[in-house]
């Protein structure tokens, strides 16, 4: 019995602005995937809050949250799966949006 170990690259987050924000504030969330991804998922604060198709097979997804408020402040994480073969990274590691 042969066992098969798949490397699976851990995507990456980042924010625009990287700063922080103020409430009303335009904020943009980048997930940076390593490879051709069939789904991305945004995560705050622990809990999945986007999983989005990549129909267009990119190799980064925005989420734009324009208007922003306290409560998209927090801790951002982003995971992506690929269908063939099948598997799901791990999260990226974590960024923190501060609203103000």
């Amino acid at each position: 019995m042969a066992v098969v170990l798949i490397f699976v690259p851990q995507p990456s987050v980042s924010l625009h602005p990287s700063y922080g924000a103020a409430v009303g504030d335009n904020v943009t969330v980048r997930c940076h995937v390593p490879r051709v991804a069939t789904w991305i998922q945004l995560w705050l604060n622990g809990m999945l809050i986007h999983n989005i198709k990549n129909d267009e097979e990119r190799d980064a997804v925005e989420f734009s949250f324009p208007f922003v408020s306290l409560k998209d402040a927090g801790t951002y994480q982003c995971r992506y799966q690929v269908s063939e073969p099948l598997w799901t990274s791990n999260r990226s590691d974590p960024v923190e949006l501060v609203v103000e």
